[in-house]
């Protein structure tokens, strides 16, 4: 229950006069979304707000609007596998493809987002993200992952040469024909990678685990894969057969290589033991005893060491011709190297480390480090006496500066930078529940020469109950029901699902408009309609006609009965939570323009109301919708916002950002100086519109000055009285013949008219806040501030 508590009495009537002919629209900028247009903004309860707009704009504000942070629905976990750091610093990282949209199983199909390659000059202080678009040269999909029909690279190796020499392995998605094929390749650059060049030919799926550069040569391996190339002559050598020729079996798993010097190398293989080439790869042997693993370390001529699983991980000081068990206690994924006097072995979460002496001795004491809790560790590249590296799954990118004593998160720039950046349209809220829509996604562009129609994802859906600390993806594969392709998106033939405008009326009930593409015919068809959940988004049903190419701008309901749904010549309205329907837009467009193009409604009382179009003007109704008169002529506007009963604000263009105070009969430019494209509401007792990048705030003491709400007296006798369900106003003199409730903002939330000494004001349905009662009395006005608890 709502408690109401008087809060003070208070009195400003220089704060509130009214100036006639003189305005100040004093607009403050905060940059949100750099180049992007926003959308749409809730403010919630706390004072924290929400805003989402195009290019993966999401973000969340828990200071009142002074700072914005994402929230990352979309953001990809990276799975780091590779690093290297050259002797000069330079150095390269890398990640394998990162899962964007994770729908549930047997949904749609998961979103991938490129791999992440990373350089350093500074070994590994700071670090730069490099374009994926440079990654390949001519217009072949089998060795250039950036042809049209291409996707989703993926990086599995990468050796650093020196400042300018350096080579990836890359894997990626080819949908030219028509099915999902895999392409791999190796990849050189030799101007710092500002180009890669790919340098073998296709491996489908057999792509590089492990690249190594001795002075001039460089081995490339992975599953039935060995390769040498020249550093300068990027000549392919395939040596593989002759690795074969030195075990058994010719299918070979190459996990890793451990260059000791130009001529000596060692190849550590998942099964099949580890090799030794003497010759730079031109003949190999077998190691007496690894039956394989996962890395190899030749510590000195003596001491050599394998890890991997319990029964791999292998020591031996005599030079490999005896073997003892020498397991971790886990399986680790790679030999690290040597930092402090001790070994480094990286296992899933944890590090391990023995020192040197205790391998002379076989003394198999290790010390475990927790780093990443639940993520294979990968690779690890010690870049001084001090300092260390070390990458693995789950975003895990930690470096020590006091020889692994402590370690902490890398300085890395915003990953996400090339990922599939959903357009985010809509946002709402309502009582702790909140849905939000992002819109279908071109994940291939082909060029109009070819001929092509480009490939376009589905778009998304996501809830949370908790302000979005966390969220829930919901499966929209299960939107819609039926055979017939106008009423449900899944129907074979029906693609590029586009949910446009959301609505939560509850925890278990909302709304949302979805548009797709139906082929069924033989030729494309566009379908467009409102979908109905009950049950929080777990299956959604149609509740209107095919709107066809007349797609819906907004959906609003002012209570769990009440609705409407706007749109181009789209104006419906339910008074029975959606259940049925009833056209509006008739009675809108008699005396006017046939055409309509619906931007959105702001209701006030269910007997007047706002509808605001694109060219044609804000309609306004003051009985409930029976007739409408137009209070701004025929220019229209992006947004309308209501300050309270005279004053009014619109957002557009620069000449459309209007302001008036006398219900539209004069207009005042109160443009920031840039186009608006929506009202976010109050925040932090300022006005917010949403633009492109940033949001604008006006105080509304710059606002409240200008409105009608005047002649404020300073001797006011009116006292305040609060009961368990509303509050009383009492007059000790004359009767009052009105009681008008402002929000904060001066908008005009309800009118009373008691005709007598008391005046009482029902509360229970007004969210907790600060609100002005402005009461009439004998034509003066007084004025109260109180607050609901």
């Amino acid at each position: 229950m709502k408690k109401f508590n008087f809060f003070i009495l208070f009195f400003l009537s220089s704060f509130f006069a009214f100036s006639q002919g003189s305005y100040t629209f004093n607009w403050v900028a905060t940059t949100v979304s750099p180049g992007n247009n926003l959308q749409n903004m809730n403010i919630l309860k706390d004072n924290s707000a929400l805003v989402v707009g195009l290019k993966g704009t999401f973000k969340k504000s828990t200071d009142m609007g002074l700072t914005w942070k994402d929230v990352p629905v979309l953001k990809g976990v990276y799975d780091f596998n590779d690093l290297s750091i050259d002797a000069n610093g330079v150095g390269y990282a890398c990640s394998r493809r990162a899962k964007s949209v994770d729908y549930p199983y047997h949904g749609k199909p998961d979103v991938y987002v490129p791999g992440a390659l990373l350089k350093t000059t500074d070994y590994g202080k700071s670090w730069t993200l490099l374009n994926p678009a440079v990654v390949g040269t001519g217009d072949d999909p089998a060795i250039n992952p950036n042809v049209p029909g291409c996707y989703a690279p993926s990086y599995s190796a990468v050796e650093s040469v020196n400042d300018t020499v350096a080579y990836v392995g890359v894997d990626w998605y080819d949908i030219n024909s028509g099915k999902k094929a895999l392409h791999s390749a190796v990849f050189k650059t030799s101007d710092g990678g500002a180009s890669w060049k790919a340098i073998t030919g296709d491996y489908g799926y057999h792509y590089a685990m492990a690249i190594e550069a001795t002075d001039s040569t460089v081995f490339i391996g992975g599953n039935k894969v060995l390769l040498k190339t020249n550093i300068e002559s990027d000549t392919i050598s395939d040596i593989y057969p002759k690795l074969a020729a030195a075990n058994k079996d010719s299918s070979i798993f190459i996990f890793d290589f451990t260059i000791v010097n130009k001529n000596e190398i060692y190849v550590t293989t998942s099964s099949d033991g580890i090799f030794k080439t003497e010759d730079c790869g031109d003949s190999f042997t077998k190691l007496a005893g690894p039956t394989g693993g996962y890395d190899f370390c030749k510590v000195n001529d003596s001491t050599f060491l394998v890890l991997g699983t319990s029964t791999k991980s292998k020591l031996s000081t005599d030079g490999g011709k005896t073997w003892v068990s020498f397991y971790p206690g886990a399986s680790c994924y790679e030999i690290g190297g040597i930092l402090n006097d001790s070994l480094y072995g990286l296992g899933r979460s944890d590090i391990y480390k023995v020192a040197l002496s205790d391998l002379a001795t076989h003394t198999n004491t290790w010390t475990t480090t927790m780093l990443s809790d639940g993520h294979n560790l990968q690779k690890m590249a010690v870049v001084g006496a001090n300092s260390a590296i070390i990458v693995g799954y789950g975003d895990t990118f930690k470096t020590t500066d006091d020889k692994g004593a402590t370690w902490k998160d890398a300085n890395l720039p915003e990953l996400y930078k090339y990922g599939a950046k959903y357009d985010f349209q809509d946002i709402s809220t309502h009582n702790g529940a909140s849905y939000v829509c992002a819109r279908r996604y071109k994940e291939i562009d082909y060029p109009y020469s070819s001929g092509k129609s480009d490939i376009y994802i589905d778009g998304l859906i996501y809830k949370s109950f908790d302000n979005w600390k966390t969220w829930k993806l919901l499966d929209i594969s299960k939107i819609g029901s039926g055979n017939d392709p106008s009423a449900n998106p899944q129907v074979e033939g029906c693609y590029s699902m586009d949910p446009f405008a959301i609505e939560c009326v509850d925890s278990s009930t909302a709304f949302v408009y979805i548009d797709w593409n139906d082929t069924t015919s033989g030729k494309k068809v566009y379908h467009g309609r409102v979908f109905r959940t009950t049950d929080g988004g777990d299956s959604w049903d149609t509740v209107t006609k095919d709107f066809g190419y007349h797609y819906v701008t907004d959906i609003k309901f002012v209570n769990d009965s009440t609705g409407f749904i706007l749109g181009n010549k789209i104006f419906l309205k339910t008074t029975d939570g959606g259940n049925t329907w009833s056209d509006l837009y008739p009675i809108l467009t008699v005396g006017t323009d046939s055409s309509l193009y619906i931007k959105s409604i702001t209701y006030i009382n269910s007997s007047e109301f706002f509808i605001t179009t694109v060219s044609d003007g804000i309609f306004k109704t003051t009985d409930g919708g029976a007739t409408y008169q137009t209070i701004n002529g025929k220019t229209g506007a992006n947004a309308f916002y209501v300050l309270d009963s005279t004053t009014y604000m619109t957002a557009g263009s620069k000449t459309k950002t209007l302001f008036t105070h006398d219900k539209g009969k004069t207009w005042v430019n109160c443009t920031p100086g840039v186009t608006l494209w929506n009202f976010g509401g109050v925040l932090n007792d300022s006005l917010v519109a949403l633009a492109r990048s940033d949001i604008y705030k006006i105080a509304l003491s710059d606002l409240i000055h200008t409105t009608g709400i005047r002649g404020i007296r300073s001797d006011n006798p009116l006292k305040i009285y609060y009961k368990p369900n509303s509050i009383a106003v009492y007059s000790p003199g004359r009767a009052i013949d009105r009681c008008l409730v402002y929000s904060m903002g001066g908008r005009l939330l309800e009118t009373i008219k008691p005709a007598s000494k008391t005046c009482v004001i029902n509360y229970r349905s007004y969210a907790p806040g600060i609100y002005i009662i402005a009461s009439e009395v004998a034509g003066k006005r007084y004025v109260n501030k109180v607050i609901f608890r």
